[in-house]
């Protein structure tokens, strides 16, 4: 799947939060999905390049908005950028609101922004993003259970044990599983 993105100059970004993670600040956060558009390119751009010979220089490190212009900048290299942000309610307290200003500067300038995050965290993306359309995200029973044949099947379980443990973990994932919610902000 996304060696087909690829060849149609579509680019999947992503960001993974961790509330473990203390270190995932806004400028971070653009560092990374920078890092991420330039490892598919041939060549860094001369700006970046540039820009990395300064810091070197102890000229210091291009600020968020800097960031977020070599971003866009390189981003037009692709026809599409889709820009996944994965358990938005793991991002620290203080960083949410720097994490919906990058959500709305990708949105201007036009990449795909997909959110995902447990429903607390919800209504705050809907009334801060503009277009944000937002469905819900939970385990089917069918899907518990495809996952399940085949990592049981893997580990050599007898039909009679594979069948009671799946029965045993669908019965108790009813309710289980918290629903998360995707917000897709379109460009």
């Amino acid at each position: 799947m996304i060696d087909h993105l690829v060849l149609l100059k579509i680019k999947p970004i992503y960001i993974y939060f961790n509330s473990q993670d203390h270190d995932q600040t806004r400028k971070l956060v653009l560092r990374n999905l920078l890092k991420q558009l330039l490892s598919a390119l041939p060549k860094i751009p001369s700006t970046i390049q540039d820009a990395y010979r300064k810091s070197e220089c102890g000229d210091g490190q291009p600020d968020c908005d800097g960031w977020m212009q070599f971003i866009k900048a390189v981003s037009t290299s692709f026809s599409c950028v889709a820009v996944l942000l994965d358990a938005f309610d793991e991002c620290t307290k203080g960083e949410k609101l720097n994490i919906v200003e990058i959500v709305r500067d990708l949105q201007k300038s036009g990449m795909k922004v997909f959110i995902t995050t447990r429903p607390h965290d919800q209504s705050r993306l809907e009334t801060k993003l503009v277009n944000a359309i937002s469905m819900e995200i939970k385990a089917r029973e069918p899907d518990i259970k495809i996952f399940l044949e085949a990592n049981l099947r893997s580990e050599g379980v007898t039909e009679k044990v594979k069948d009671q443990i799946m029965g045993e973990i669908c019965l108790r994932a009813q309710g289980m599983y918290v629903p998360f919610s995707c917000t897709v902000v379109g460009g």
